[in-house]
């Protein structure tokens, strides 16, 4: 099924879509112009100019936080 490091990547992203999808039934994905969407662009234009703590996001805990809560 996969067979060298490279494949694994995209096809563990694949898996988890997969897995993940089911808790999702109702999902559809639209395309809203920005024009017609002024608020979010507004808070896109502004979170992508503003200096963040969040320095990378992973599905995966950080080793230093044992016990993670998870809601």
């Amino acid at each position: 099924m996969v067979s060298s490091r490279e494949e694994w990547s995209a096809f563990a992203t694949h898996v988890e879509f997969c897995c993940s999808k089911t808790f999702f039934p109702n999902f559809k994905i639209r395309h809203i112009p920005r024009a017609q969407n002024t608020i979010a662009d507004k808070l896109a234009r502004g979170a992508r100019s503003s200096a963040s703590a969040m320095l990378y996001v992973d599905s995966l805990h950080p080793t230093w936080l044992s016990n993670p809560v998870v809601s």
